[in-house]
């Protein structure tokens, strides 16, 4: 069996930004930040689409 890493929050957070960063660009994951901090979010809805 293999040993599977678990990540602490800031570990997540760092590689997070990365993906954000890397996928829209820094004014892109800006702005898909300042858009989840001002919606309200169903985060369980979310996570089962």
């Amino acid at each position: 069996m293999k040993n599977v890493r678990v990540m602490d929050d800031t570990e997540i957070r760092v590689k997070g930004m990365e993906a954000l960063y890397e996928s829209l660009g820094v004014a892109g994951a800006l702005r898909f930040l300042s858009l989840l901090h001002r919606e309200q979010t169903d985060y369980v809805d979310v996570s089962k689409r």
